[in-house]
């Protein structure tokens, strides 16, 4: 399938979007798998996402994302190879090396987990950052 576009709505309200080029459903439905996806989480500030390819689980509605990752909120920028997120606990995550940059900082490190309702991020190994004045 060719430019695929799904929207979750809960209480009338868009809660995220995601678009890919191109999608491959399976028979059985469990997992769509994509490629070339964006994904727009709306909360203030919004997230995006975007990746090379990944996969939707449809049971669940989590999303994982590979190579490359880029995730966008505000004036921040987060960069890894795959990162998956859970949409009944609001929750990020990966295990692989992570870039965090920003106009004033710039943060690498081992892992992430990110609670976005609590806007609570997490750099979990090996972590090194500089800050500019």
């Amino acid at each position: 399938m060719k430019d695929l576009f799904l929207i979750h709505k809960e209480d009338g309200n868009i809660k995220w979007e995601l678009s890919a080029d191109r999608a491959l459903i399976p028979i059985e439905q469990e997992k769509i798998f994509l490629n070339d996806l964006k994904l727009k989480i709306n909360r203030q500030p919004n997230i995006f996402l975007t990746s090379g390819s990944g996969t939707y689980e449809v049971e669940h509605g989590d999303i994982t994302l590979n190579t490359p990752v880029k995730i966008t909120m505000e004036e921040a920028t987060f960069k890894t190879n795959t990162v998956t997120w859970n949409k009944s606990d609001d929750f990020i995550f990966t295990d692989d090396d992570v870039q965090f940059s920003g106009r004033k900082f710039d943060i690498t490190g081992i892992g992430l987990t990110a609670q976005l309702g609590k806007e609570q991020v997490r750099i979990m190994n090996n972590v090194k950052a500089v800050f500019y004045r």
